[in-house]
């Protein structure tokens, strides 16, 4: 969803550039609100969970 955005930033310039970065920055602010919503409330009310664990857990799985 956001390499369309991110490709046509990379090659665009003026009005295009605005558009296409204005695009990627509401992305990004409903992605964040997304998270604060859904994610932090589970991670707030789950106390033995270790968000540093859960974050070391996820960049094991991308190598």
């Amino acid at each position: 969803m956001i390499v369309n955005p991110v490709e046509e930033l990379r090659t665009s310039n003026g009005l295009s550039a605005a558009v296409a970065g204005a695009a990627i920055q509401r992305m990004f602010a409903l992605h964040l609100d997304k998270e604060n919503r859904l994610l932090m409330p589970f991670i707030v009310s789950s106390p033995s969970m270790s968000l540093a664990q859960l974050v070391q857990d996820a960049g094991s799985h991308h190598h």
